[in-house]
Formats: C-alpha cells, structure tokens, sequence
C-alpha cells in the first residue's frame, strides 16, 4: 500500500527494478511501461470514494485530476497526520483537522476556505470504493482500450493537407504478425526502400521495382503502385463496395469480416513485393487476389468464434458470411 500511494515519494522506477523479485516487481513495471507510452495509469483509472477508509486524503486523486496535497501544499505542511485516510477527515460533510498550529498566514487561511468548500456537503456511506476506467465506456478495463489509446498517440500526423492516419484495429481472427504488419505500416515503420534509406541502410535504388517509376514507399507500394492497385480493384468488385465510402455502406459484421479481407491485402501484397525483389519471383495480380481470397476464409473459418461459413459463400458474397 505505501508503494501503491508512493508515501515516500520514491521515483517511478522505484518498484521495478530487476533487483527486485517477484509478482509485484511486474505490476509496477507495466505501470511504468505505460507512463513511457505516455498512458500513465492515473490518468484513465479514476476512484469513486464511498466510504473513504482506503483513500488517502492528501495524496490519493479522489476530487479531481490532482492531489489535495498539490493544491493546497500550506495546509499539507500543518497537518500531522499526511497519511490520513478520507475517513478520518470528513464526517457527515464537515470536516475534523488535525493542525500542528492553526492556520494563520493569508495563504493559509485562503486555502482553508477553498478547501472546505470542496469537501463540504460531501458524504460518504458504506459501499466499497470503486475504480473505473475511462477509456470504456462501461467503465470497466480492457487492454484493447489501452491498445488503442497508445495507438492514437504513436500514429504520427502528417502536416495539412494530408488526413492524420487512424489508429488500427486489432482482429482476433487474423494472426499476429499480419496485426503488426497492419500496425507498423500505420506507424510509418515498415521498411521500404525510401525508409531503409532514411535509416542510414545503402540500398541499390529507391524505385518501385515493380512500376520502375515511382519511389518504393509504403503507400505506394501497397495503394498506388499499378500492381497495387489492380488487385485492390479486384477485392472491391468481388466484395461488392465502392472504395471511397464503403465503411459507412456495411454493418458492423460486415465491416469486420471487410477489415479482415484488406489486412490480408495488405500482407500479400507486400509478400508478393518481397518475392520480386528477393527471389525473382513475379506473380500476377490475379494470382494475389487468388491467395489472399482463400488465405482469408481460411483465417475466419478456424479462428472465428462459432463460424460456420462455407467456400461457395465466401466466394459469391463474402460480406454476407458470418
């Protein structure tokens, strides 16, 4: 508890140190792995103090996004007991200090007054304190909610006029590292040739080997390269959808089983530039379109819960299969 509370106002990595053994060295290093994510943990898991006996007073964040210590460090300097507990302060909305002196200096005396009308009116009852996150709306946790917040933050924004990227969602029923794929594309990280080079890493040139015109970047690679792009027009006629706006045409379903169609793109599309460029290896659009249509019903059919959808189908209308 005084580690949770940092009673002794110990740096973050205080807890975490590999020195330190056991269950709790873990705990309190995801805590600081997330602040240098720039998601601390306090700043989404808020306390709603009912009965006040576990929630410190002056350093717990339970009126606010601050401390009543920060707030009113004059009065946190005369109290005599800096770990008190809510409880032991407020009764029946007023409040029951305990001063080394009285407060006496105008700044003192000013944060009295801002303090007690913080705290007046305020009752507490019997129920257990509750945590809540406020990432969910439920306010329940869920490490998709922090996936996506840390997603938001890492995706980096290109200047005006360009649209800043959005953050990924991550599909169960795709595997890993066709996720981490989707992901470090959406992060700028995958290592085309124009990226290898910004790396520092010698490369023989940086145009698209595949149209001999364009640089060899992400995005052209997997949307404007000619090749690129005759297979993107084949998914979109067999999936039925116009490209523009075809998010706001489907279902949620629907919208899912699409992602999982273009996540596969994506990764064939750039296998099938890996092979031309490594192995000398050139397969046709038409070919691609081929495997990623099957490598896809294969990813739902055996890793989507309770799914029973057959070839015919997910050959004829594959947005209509569950």
């Amino acid at each position: 508890m005084r580690g949770i509370h940092n009673i002794y106002n110990k740096p973050d990595d205080y807890l975490s140190k590999k020195s330190i053994l056991g269950v709790w060295n873990s705990i309190a290093g995801i805590r600081l792995e997330l602040t240098k994510f720039g998601v601390p943990s306090d700043s989404f898991m808020k306390k709603k103090t009912n009965s006040g006996t576990d929630t410190m007073f002056w350093r717990d964040k339970w009126l606010g996004e601050r401390t009543l210590k920060e707030i009113f460090s004059n009065l946190y300097l005369l109290d005599k007991t800096k770990n008190c507990r809510v409880a032991n302060i407020i009764d029946r909305g007023t409040a029951r200090w305990d001063w080394k002196q009285p407060p006496a200096t105008p700044t003192q005396v000013h944060e009295l007054a801002n303090i007690t009308s913080l705290i007046v009116g305020f009752h507490l009852n019997s129920d257990p304190n509750v945590w809540k996150c406020t990432l969910a709306e439920d306010g329940r946790f869920h490490v998709n909610e922090i996936r996506r917040r840390i997603d938001q933050l890492s995706t980096p924004t290109p200047p005006p006029p360009h649209t800043p990227a959005s953050p990924i969602v991550w599909l169960m029923e795709i595997p890993i590292k066709v996720n981490c794929f989707v992901w470090r594309d959406n992060v700028g990280r995958v290592p085309s040739a124009v990226a290898l080079i910004r790396r520092g890493i010698p490369v023989d040139s940086t145009i698209c080997k595949g149209c001999r015109t364009e640089e060899d970047d992400s995005k052209h690679i997997l949307f404007d390269c000619p090749f690129a792009r005759t297979v993107w027009r084949w998914i979109m006629t067999w999936c039925s959808i116009q490209f523009p706006c075809f998010q706001s045409q489907l279902l949620k379903k629907r919208r899912h089983t699409l992602l999982s169609i273009c996540y596969g793109a994506l990764w064939w599309i750039w296998r099938a530039r890996n092979e031309r460029i490594f192995n000398s290896q050139h397969n046709s659009p038409a070919k691609v379109a081929d495997t990623i249509q099957a490598q896809v019903f294969s990813w739902i059919k055996y890793r989507r819960k309770q799914c029973n959808i057959k070839w015919v189908d997910w050959y004829t209308r594959p947005l209509n299969c569950n």
